[in-house]
This record gives structure tokens, C-alpha cells and sequence, in this order.
């Protein structure tokens, strides 16, 4: 097949040299003195090399591209809510790790260790954001549909490895008699209060639709266009469907916790995205492409200008 200018586009670095200076403009414009500003920066640069061996060693998308860093980055740069450093951040590292781990489980015989580490991965994370332990049981359903490596021992290592952290976590904040804290953690998962979205800020909205355009055009081109993958990349994209359909429907639900929500919801439909951008064929594939392109960068352009006006 002739290769295209798109083909060798996605396959170059130009892609996330423009993310990278996107991401380091959007955040110049930023509190100068505020170290955990810079600090989430670097966090989020961290999470999109992650996010991007996690894609490239599992081979979610099938060429050798840095786009699904790419598209996490300008994201970020998009959401300019959200760049302070925060657990959460570090937290959506830990879930793209827990995915890896995940992932590495497909049809394997004794799938129990890879399992263990993407739950044990996966409690770590919950201990930054509670509700995301709601994710466990997609993780279950995905290893029964779509890996193949549900088994009544890799059953029993999830469960071992999402309740050690935190029964450790626990036990450190009943040592120190911070119980309200233990309870405040249980509370939070069922803190549902769907009538706090008339409450979000102007600069989260523009995100989450655009967001939520981009990856429902890339989940219904994909679901017309799977044949053309492998068994294997096509059952972890499905994981990664799933998934951020679930943190969309808990962004809906617990809206007041959207700056919490952000960095996973990328980490999970950035990869989805960033396959429809670089594999893509067609002229109407190339025209969503670049308008989904500028579209991220006019979004981030007016959240900027936004968020300044908030400061006159």
C-alpha cells in the first residue's frame, strides 16, 4: 500500500514536537511562582511517555507512532483546570501502568500475575481518587470478554492485589486515629450529584465536548473499521472504549470531582483517539483529523483567553 504524507506523519516526531511546545506555551502562561504548577508539567509529560510505551509495547495501535502522546499532551494543554500538580496526576500514572499489566494478561495460562500487578497498580491509583475502584468490575468483565484470562485464580489475585494498598493505607489512618479520613474515602464512592454540572466552569465544558466529540468519532469509526486489526489490538482497544465510556458516565455522575476525573479520562481516550488520527484512511478521515487537530488547538487558545479574563 502506498504510504500517504498522513502515514509518515504519524509515523514521525512532528506530532509530538507540536504537543510539546503546545503543552509548555499553555502552561508559560501559568503561575511563574507556583513550584507544583511546573511540577504538573512535568507529571503530565511523565504520564504521556507512559501512556505511549503502554501503546507501543502492547501495540494498541498497529504502526510505530508517538501520536497518542501527542494527543495527551495537547489535551492537557487544553485543560488549563487541571495543570497543578495534584495526587490524582500521579494516580493517573499509576492506571496507565495498572492498563500495561492489564494489557500483558491476554490469553495467558497463568494470566494471575500480570493480574495481581495491573490491581495492585490499580488500588493505588483508587487511593488517589476513590471512586475509580467503580473500575474494577469493567476490569473483570474485560478480562472474561475480551483477554481471555479470567480464571477463578487470577479472580482471587485482583482481588489480593486491589485491597492490599488499601488495607495498608487503612491501617496507617487508624495508627494515627484519622478515621473521618477512612470514611470520607468509602463516602466519596457513592457521592452521586449529577445536578452539579450546571456548576462547571466555562474551560472544563469546552474541554469535555470536545473531548467527548473526538472520541465518539474515533469509537464509531472503529467500530466500522475493526476487521482491519489483528484479534489482540482490537480486544484492547475495545478495553479502552469500555473504560472511558465508564469515566464519562462517573464524570456525569460525580461532576464536582471533574478536575480529579481529567487526567484518567485522557489516559484512557487518548490512545482511542490517537489511533483514529494516525490510521485513518480517507479523504473524509484526513478532514476530521486536522479539524480534530485544530479544533485541540483553538480550544486551548480559548481557555487561555478565558481563564485570563477571570484575573482582570
Amino acid at each position: 500500500m502506498e504510504r500517504t504524507l498522513k502515514d509518515r506523519m504519524a509515523e514521525s516526531l512532528v506530532p509530538l514536537v507540536v504537543a510539546v511546545v503546545c503543552a509548555t506555551l499553555s502552561w508559560s502562561t501559568g503561575p511563574y511562582n507556583d513550584p507544583w504548577h511546573w511540577v504538573g508539567l512535568a507529571g503530565t509529560v511523565i504520564v504521556a511517555y507512559a501512556i505511549h510505551k503502554v501503546c507501543s509495547v502492547n501495540s494498541v495501535i498497529p504502526l510505530r507512532t508517538w501520536m497518542t502522546a501527542a494527543v495527551f499532551l495537547l489535551m492537557a494543554a487544553m485543560c488549563t483546570f487541571a495543570q497543578t500538580a495534584t495526587p490524582a496526576l500521579a494516580g493517573a500514572l499509576c492506571y496507565a501502568v495498572s492498563l500495561h499489566f492489564l494489557f500483558q494478561s491476554y490469553q495467558q495460562y497463568h494470566a494471575e500475575r500480570w493480574v495481581f500487578q495491573s490491581f495492585l497498580f490499580l488500588g493505588v491509583a483508587c487511593l488517589t481518587f476513590p471512586p475509580l475502584f467503580l473500575l474494577a468490575p469493567v476490569y473483570v468483565l474485560s478480562m472474561f470478554v475480551q483477554l481471555g484470562s479470567f480464571t477463578p485464580r487470577s479472580l482471587l489475585a485482583a482481588a489480593f492485589g486491589l485491597f492490599i494498598p488499601m488495607e495498608f493505607y487503612g491501617g496507617y489512618l487508624l495508627l494515627t486515629e484519622q478515621t473521618d479520613t477512612l470514611l470520607s474515602l468509602w463516602n466519596n464512592l457513592a457521592a452521586f450529584d449529577p445536578a452539579a454540572i450546571l456548576e462547571w466552569p466555562l474551560q472544563f465544558s469546552v474541554a469535555i465536548a470536545l473531548i467527548s466529540l473526538l472520541f465518539m468519532v474515533a469509537a464509531i469509526h472503529y467500530a466500522y473499521t475493526n476487521y482491519n486489526d489483528k484479534i489482540r489490538p482490537r480486544m484492547l482497544i475495545y478495553v479502552l472504549i469500555s473504560q472511558s465510556a465508564l469515566l464519562m458516565a462517573l464524570l456525569l455522575l460525580q461532576p464536582n470531582h471533574y478536575k480529579a476525573l481529567t487526567p484518567f479520562l485522557l489516559v484512557a481516550v487518548s490512545p482511542v483517539v490517537a489511533r483514529y488520527f494516525a490510521v485513518a484512511q480517507g479523504r473524509w478521515a484526513l478532514f476530521f483529523s486536522l479539524l480534530g487537530l485544530l479544533l485541540l488547538l483553538g480550544a486551548t487558545v480559548f481557555n487561555l483567553w478565558s481563564h485570563s479574563l477571570n484575573f482582570l
